[in-house]
């Protein structure tokens, strides 16, 4: 990312807080200052064609410690500038070169002299970090005993990554995105987790850093990004049509809720609320452009609000810390059956209703029809602690608003994933009109 820079030459200043990467033109044939701030140089190239016998004495080389000259930076690296005008082109002495250097993490201000930053003609959205880069990050800033190596697991919503060391031990870093609904919950979710854990409910650990803390933020070309690095889950993915494993999803979730009833809450970013499921979900899908016949939007508008309606008729619905995504998959099976959760994420406190819905959901949305498992996900609830009439009736009807939601998701992010793959979107009318059509509980249970 590149900021614009104001001010007059000797005088610009830019926040590494914000930037990661900057682009400038400077004289090789001036006694321009090279600051201690930069990290190394990415690119050099003069008249928009590449200096490659500069770059390649540069590339990845760090800048000396101490501030110094162009030219005595060329003279400590062993630079002929006038051989590297002559082998690219002959430009002359006094010439500018295009330069992208990389900032120094360590800095709290930087400021270039003389030079002339350039703003780049793409700016980012949504930047996928170098596997070096996040072994770096996690080394400098986790205690794991050895260097770290890792493997991108997945790039969407997050990007996550399997993180290993030589002693065997295995972490998952998270790498937060940004997201339509604000930052990342991770002062609450990892508080959550810690919570969780010290009760003995089966669940993903938060791993400390070297200051003790349970996340962090590190800076990516498009802005700050939140990271956590979690224990690794041993066990099993789980089926999807396996009832046992239904029922550890359903038992689990259950002890989730019995400790979520001893933790405070008040920090959490996001409530779990009809305006966060349902109606911000629902305008994000009109802004996005996705539907674009009107009856459709119609309908999608008269059922979210009938379905609001009957919701908040039900008069004793519990609230609770919700996981906020159990889905069925967002957990291991370990070797003593029981499922082991992972990906908080989305949590915070909710209605218990919607918690339970999103395994139902799972189970009859994009054309699948397994309600066997949800009957043997509420018995493993069941085993741990009861539901009442109105939360699981409620549960039905909050099908709908998990749908919303994910719609939702998904159309907030058409300018970064195309209108393609969320073009889904505009057909789901039929999902959510059949599903309110049956009448839920009389025709499918």
């Amino acid at each position: 990312m590149v900021s614009n820079l104001n001010g007059p030459p000797g005088h610009s200043h830019l926040d590494p807080g914000l930037l990661k990467f900057c682009i400038m033109s400077v004289s090789i044939g001036a006694d321009q200052l090279i600051r201690p701030f930069v990290t190394r140089f990415v690119s050099v190239s003069y008249r928009d064609k590449p200096w490659h016998k500069l770059l390649h004495t540069f590339e990845g080389k760090l800048v000396a410690p101490n501030v110094m000259s162009m030219t005595a930076f060329g003279a400590k690296r062993g630079v002929d500038w006038a051989d590297c005008r002559k082998a690219d082109g002959g430009a002359e002495a006094s010439a500018s070169v295009t330069i992208i250097v990389e900032l120094s993490s360590l800095q709290s201000q930087v400021a270039f002299t003389y030079g002339t930053p350039a703003m780049l003609d793409f700016d980012p959205l949504y930047s996928t970090s170098q596997i070096v880069a996040i072994e770096r990050f996690i080394d400098r800033y986790y205690a794991l005993g050895a260097s770290v190596s890792c493997q991108l697991l997945q790039r969407g919503f997050n990007d996550v990554y399997l993180a290993s060391v030589t002693s065997g031990e295995r972490y998952v870093f998270r790498l937060s995105h940004h997201r339509a609904r604000g930052p990342a919950n991770v002062r609450s979710e990892t508080a959550f987790l810690r919570h969780l854990s010290k009760l003995g409910v089966p669940v993903a650990a938060p791993i400390p850093t070297r200051d003790g803390t349970f996340f962090l933020r590190g800076r990516a070309p498009e802005g700050g990004r939140d990271g956590v690095l979690f224990q690794a889950v041993d066990g099993r993915e789980p089926l999807a049509t396996d009832a046992g494993d239904a029922w550890a999803n359903g038992k689990t979730l259950a002890l989730l809720h019995n400790a979520a009833e001893t933790f405070p809450a008040n920090g959490a970013l996001y409530r779990l609320d009809l305006e966060h499921l349902l109606h911000r979900p629902l305008a994000r899908i009109r802004a996005s452009g996705i539907v674009g016949e009107t009856h459709v939007l119609s309908d999608l508008e008269q059922i979210a609000e009938r379905t609001a309606t009957a919701i908040k008729a039900f008069r004793n619905l519990t609230w609770t810390y919700c996981h906020g995504d159990c889905h069925g998959f967002n957990s291991r099976i370990n070797e003593a059956g029981e499922a082991v959760f992972f990906d908080f994420d989305d949590g915070g406190p909710g209605y218990l209703a919607y918690d339970l819905a999103v395994f139902l959901w799972a189970k009859v949305s994009f054309g699948r029809s397994l309600t066997s498992m949800w009957a043997a996900f509420v018995d493993g609830y069941k085993s741990i602690r009861p539901i009442t009439s109105d939360d699981f009736e409620a549960a039905i009807r909050f099908v709908i608003v998990r749908h919303f939601w994910l719609m939702g998701e998904y159309a907030s992010r058409v300018c970064e994933w195309g209108s393609n793959s969320v073009g889904w979107i505009a057909r789901e009318v039929t999902f959510l009109r059949t599903w309110e059509n049956e009448r839920f509980v009389g025709r499918l249970f």
